[in-house]
């Protein structure tokens, strides 16, 4: 089982998440779910400095929405992905397995 750990803030109806150990893929495929979403204004991404291995995402929503519902349902989105990436390339996902800590905060 993944281990993530969650440090949650709001301010307005803006929202950031600091990944670690990830790169541009993972801020692209967050970037393109969320366009998906109407309840999302502005949403991007970027990296600090390519020495750093941190991601991190920002979206702010057009109307003051209930920011924890929305997260739960962004990162039920990227399980499912990633659980249909596994599936289509046959992984074993205790070989796939790794810590992913997720900090969150606000802009």
């Amino acid at each position: 089982m993944k281990k993530v750990k969650l440090k949650i803030k709001f301010v307005n109806n803006v929202t950031k998440i600091t990944f670690y150990n990830e790169s541009n893929t993972l801020g692209n495929l967050l970037q393109y779910f969320m366009k998906f979403n109407g309840l999302i204004d502005v949403c991007g991404y970027y990296i600090p400095h390519p020495s750093e291995n941190l991601l991190k995402f920002f979206y702010s929503t057009k109307y003051q929405v209930n920011n924890y519902l929305l997260n739960l349902w962004l990162f039920n989105t990227i399980y499912i992905f990633f659980f249909i990436i596994l599936s289509i390339f046959e992984l074993n996902i205790n070989e796939t397995e790794r810590i992913l800590i997720i900090m969150c905060d606000t802009l």
